[in-house]
């Protein structure tokens, strides 16, 4: 066999060693999208359940409490998924993180979709800010996953918390933003009508 193909083990009652056939081993390549996909499908996921989320935020002021309520939960599940995140979790808790993605997104789609649809019938010029601050809160929650993904940062946990912090940034951002066009827009309405 090929010492590419074979591990190493000692058998302590006899005193030797043979050599067993374990696989392959070299180091994992991200020579290709498939390769990123496969390995940060989970946080890709929760970049797009924390665009939802942030859409879902900005249009709290305008929502029903109905609304409130279920991104509240949504926040709560977002933020354990994040925590337990795929790359962190084993055992048991591997079963229980897709169902607690699944109803995340039970509870994040409802708002974010409220939201939007009440920012938008209330300035168009807000809906496209709140859009493109989704989009760019998507690609700075996911950024650092990929950075970590290429070996640039340390460990996972640095990944997550810049995640956590780039996506606070974009937030507050975000949040500031539409309600300061949404207040202008209903101040030249009320000046106008």
């Amino acid at each position: 066999m090929p010492w590419g193909l074979k591990g190493f083990w000692f058998d302590e009652r006899m005193g030797a060693g043979s050599g067993v056939p374990v696989g392959d081993y070299r180091r994992f390549e991200l020579n290709h999208v498939g390769a990123f996909v496969g390995l940060l499908s989970g946080e890709i996921w929760l970049a797009f359940a924390f665009a939802m989320l942030l859409v879902g935020t900005c249009g709290r002021r305008s929502s029903r409490t109905w609304a409130k309520v279920l991104l509240t939960i949504g926040w709560l599940l977002w933020g354990i998924t994040v925590w337990f995140s795929p790359a962190r979790v084993f055992g048991y808790f591997e079963t229980l993180l897709p169902l607690l993605v699944i109803a995340g997104a039970i509870f994040i789609i409802p708002p974010a979709i409220d939201a939007a649809y009440r920012i938008c019938r209330s300035s168009k010029q807000a809906f496209g800010r709140l859009m493109m601050y989704a989009s760019a809160g998507l690609i700075a929650f996911l950024l650092p996953y990929v950075l970590w993904a290429v070996n640039s940062l340390p460990s996972y946990t640095y990944a997550i918390l810049s995640g956590l912090t780039l996506g606070a940034i974009l937030l507050f951002l975000a949040y500031r933003s539409t309600v300061k066009s949404i207040g202008d827009h209903g101040a030249a309405k009320t000046e106008t009508g």
